[in-house]
């Protein structure tokens, strides 16, 4: 009986000992639950390396200086200097007691590479054409003084406040072919006549030096 006892308790025990075996699964040792947390990739940091978008030109203005608004002047104001100009003995904004056009003396010249003019640019004052009409050649002076070739003839509209009033001018004259170098002497007449009969009623001259 002993003997059976035996058996059954060893066979008993050889089953408990099966079933553990099958039942218990390995874990992983300490080591290497740190390995593999100390080695694995982390995500990268949307805080750490996000750059803020480079902002386009437009933005850029934007979100500097504001950008100073011009206000244009009227231009039926006086302007600048007139009070020094060549028209001085004309009032702005009164009616002229006799039709004029005067230039002024600075201009401004544009030649090309080989020394040839390629625009002149000039201004003035008038009043008391008709319809503020003006007339503005550009001609080369011989040598003895008298006027020589025609290079350009322009006519423009002045503004004025009123009809009658002085008004300023600006224009630019563009030889075509462009003038070469050397330049002869060169002489600006502004120049308006009259409706009804064709006389010139004003003329100003400017030479080029």
């Amino acid at each position: 009986m002993r003997a059976t006892l035996v058996l059954v308790l060893a066979a008993a025990l050889g089953a408990l000992g099966c079933t553990r075996e099958v039942a218990v699964i390995p874990a992983a040792s300490p080591s290497a639950v740190a390995t593999s947390v100390a080695t694995a990739p982390r995500p990268p940091s949307t805080t750490a390396t996000a750059r803020p978008p480079t902002p386009s030109p437009s933005a850029s203005a934007l979100a500097g200086s504001p950008t100073p608004i011009v206000i244009p002047l009227d231009p039926d104001a006086e302007p600048p200097g007139y009070a020094r100009s060549c028209a001085a003995e004309f009032p702005w904004g009164r009616q002229v007691t006799r039709g004029f056009v005067c230039i002024e003396p600075s201009y401004g010249l544009a030649k090309d590479r080989s020394g040839a003019l390629t625009a002149l640019t000039i201004r003035g004052y008038a009043g008391g054409s008709f319809e503020n009409n003006v007339v503005v050649d550009l001609v080369e002076i011989a040598p003895d003084g008298s006027t020589g070739r025609l290079v350009v003839r322009a006519p423009l509209t002045y503004r004025s406040p009123e009809i009658g009033m002085p008004g300023a001018w600006t224009i630019e004259l563009v030889p075509t072919p462009p003038l070469p170098a050397p330049l002869p002497l060169l002489r600006v007449v502004a120049h308006f006549e009259s409706p009804r009969d064709g006389s010139r009623v004003a003329e100003a001259t400017l030479d080029l030096k």
